[in-house]
């Protein structure tokens, strides 16, 4: 029946026994008699699932075989087959029996017969049923029979049930490991090649969550010598590859596990291997990287891994695809951009950072009694431009007048008001585009499109310096961890937007900083973005996850305000979030495995928000709590690059010479 207009909405609640009811307002309707389920049989499957979450140990066989022995007489005795009820029932004795060693296949075959002969299709929470039998019973042949039968008729089974028929293969009483069948398995059944758009979600496939289960298997086996160094080094390099395609990290669990089979392996000796002309070593220890990325056990540096020409050929098609969604005009618009920077680069002129003018000028401001801020673009550029880097400032069109919107939260409220620019942040506009350090970007235009293109440009192609793999030797132009860097500090160059700076100083009464002779010109590296922007509704449309969050983490940079710019208050402290001179992902090197660790219980993807993202949000809560007794900003940002570095397996491979 169809519920009353006006009354509540309709609600499904599961009753006592085992029905299905639906309950809105004041109506409320049984779905089927409780007769439908015989009474025994409704206590039956009760008890059978509060015996399934018994450890094995601790099942009462006696009332198993009892119980079941009263279903099979009601499933035998049924009519036209009644799918739900029974395949749950069946399903749940398959789990209780898988526990029961000794007398519990005899059921199962009988449960499997009458599955078959009702004309019941198998599920995947079955199929990880029955496999999950077999495998506590060691018949890794039978969970692979079943797996071959079952994924012939269209059906996939799950990750958790591929885990554990591989896990299987490893026998832990007689410590032993068939270690041909576990990868003729993991090839057979684990490693698909999935859609390509797959990829592109941010979650696990086939082949990422199984790589890991293969590699303990493979650690087993070295542990229990049915494989030698070199055949763990060969599979452990190949797997490490191809896991290394979908995530960042490892379990530290699973570090500590290939720790103690190599110290075992050592202590009993070489394990049974292949002749080879030269010995062959292998250690692994876990370490902390040093601030520069060395290795304090191997020597080895690791780098900052970006983008190579091929990504970002495809991150600039998917930009250009993107912004012609909103149009052939817009479409020209930021393909204009791309060719003026072409010119820039033809006549000499790059830009080291591109700052997001509009997210800087709202940083701190975005509540009232807030408002938009020319001169927290002007300090964040010269704090950049203090240590030599060449600087340009993207700006929508509507906030380059003398009257621009603005833009805050106010009570709950998103309210847009036009405000006046003070004569200060006019000339510093005015001058920036003299300058030619200032682009408008065209009203309609996403300007998010513009500065995601400036990183990516084909003039980037010739900056990077390839080593293997898409590993860029990446060099900061500066410390930025320095605090004594301050916006304070102009270089007195004569420029009309420093003379306008100076000037706004001497007005709040802050002292004349000396003038100093223009810093050198860095040494040129990728183009970054200055930005605290999250692009949540730019990831999936842009590039795979992993692409992706290389990019971002090499050449997204967040910065942070100590306090927000107010009317004759002094000026806050400006502090640029760098990205490191390494990257927190798996580096593999002639020989070197260095991989990240993570908790057992943390998600071994990468902080799609980018590094500082938690920093920064962790230094808001403490500033709202306790402003006077908050760290400061430089405390947060060298927690951040400590952290880095902190937790890494080191695996490196030698050949001895005879």
């Amino acid at each position: 029946g169809q519920r009353r207009r006006g009354r509540g909405a309709m609600r499904l609640r599961h009753c006592v026994r085992g029905c299905w009811a639906v309950a809105g307002g004041g109506m409320k309707r049984r779905l089927g008699s409780s007769k439908r389920w015989p009474s025994n049989i409704i206590r039956a499957n009760n008890v059978v699932l509060a015996q399934v979450k018994l450890p094995a140990a601790e099942r009462s066989g006696d009332v198993l075989h009892r119980l079941w022995r009263e279903v099979k007489t009601w499933l035998e005795g049924l009519g036209s087959p009644r799918a739900d009820f029974e395949k749950h029932v069946m399903s749940a004795f398959v789990r209780a029996f898988s526990g029961l060693l000794d007398s519990g296949a005899t059921p199962v075959r009988q449960i499997l017969d009458i599955w078959g002969k009702r004309g019941h299709k198998m599920d995947t929470g079955t199929l990880h049923s029955l496999v999950m039998f077999h495998v506590s019973r060691g018949e890794v042949e039978g969970a692979l029979e079943l797996l071959q039968k079952f994924r012939r008729q269209g059906l996939h089974p799950k990750p958790a049930t591929l885990a554990a028929a591989l896990a299987a293969y490893a026998n832990e009483e007689t410590q032993t490991v068939d270690f041909e069948g576990a990868k003729r398995f993991w090839r057979m059944h684990c490693y698909e090649h999935l859609p390509g758009f797959v990829t592109e979600l941010p979650r696990a496939d086939y082949k990422t969550i199984l790589y890991l289960d293969l590699l303990s298997v493979t650690i087993k086996a070295l542990r229990y010598g049915s494989i030698s160094l070199e055949q763990f080094a060969q599979h452990f390099d190949e797997l490490l590859r191809g896991y290394a395609e979908h995530y960042s990290s490892i379990p530290e669990s699973l570090a500590e596990a290939l720790c103690d089979a190599l110290e075992h392996a050592k202590d009993e000796g070489e394990a049974p291997r292949e002749e080879s002309s030269a010995p062959f070593a292998l250690r692994a220890e876990i370490v902390d990287l040093a601030d520069d990325g060395t290795c304090p056990s191997c020597s080895f540096r690791a780098s900052q891994v970006t983008l190579d020409a091929k990504n970002r050929a495809a991150l600039r098609s998917n930009i250009l695809k993107l912004a012609s969604l909103t149009g052939l005009t817009k479409l020209q618009r930021v393909a204009g951009f791309s060719r003026w920077m072409r010119e820039n680069a033809r006549r000499g002129v790059y830009f080291d950072y591109v700052l997001d003018g509009a997210n800087v000028a709202y940083t701190k401001q975005n509540m009232g009694p807030g408002r938009f801020n020319v001169i927290q673009i002007a300090l964040v550029k010269q704090h950049l431009e203090d240590a030599g880097a060449n600087v340009l400032v993207l700006l929508p069109q509507r906030y380059c007048n003398s009257r621009v919107p603005n833009t805050i939260r106010f009570e709950n409220r998103r309210n847009t008001h036009m405000n006046d620019l003070s004569a200060d942040e006019v000339e510093l506009l005015r001058a920036w585009e003299e300058a030619g350090q200032l682009y408008v970007v065209d009203t309609g235009t996403h300007d998010d499109y513009l500065w995601m293109l400036a990183t990516v440009a084909v003039e980037q192609d010739a900056v990077q310096l390839s080593t293997r793999d898409g590993q860029s030797k990446w060099t900061a132009p500066f410390d930025i961890c320095n605090p004594k860097l301050s916006v304070n500090k102009d270089r007195g160059f004569g420029r009309r937007d420093v003379a306008t700076m100076k000037a706004l100083r001497a007005t709040r009464g802050e002292s004349e900083q000396p003038e100093k002779p223009a810093a050198a010109p860095p040494k040129r590296t990728l183009t970054k973005v200055l930005s605290n922007d999250r692009m949540r509704n730019h990831r999936k449309w842009l590039l795979s996850s992993r692409d992706f969050l290389r990019w971002r983490y090499s050449q997204v940079v967040h910065f942070d305000l100590s306090r927000p710019v107010m009317k004759d208050a002094p000026l806050p402290e400006v502090v640029v979030y760098e990205p490191p001179p390494f990257s927190r992902e798996i580096q593999i090197v002639d020989g070197h495995w260095h991989i990240p660790l993570a908790p057992d219980d943390a998600t071994l993807q990468t902080n799609p928000d980018g590094i500082a993202a938690k920093y920064m949000k962790q230094h808001a809560q403490e500033m709202a709590a306790n402003p006077d007794g908050a760290p400061g900003l430089f405390e947060h940002y060298r927690e951040m690059r400590s952290e880095i570095g902190r937790g890494w397996l080191c695996v490196t491979s030698t050949r001895k010479e005879a």
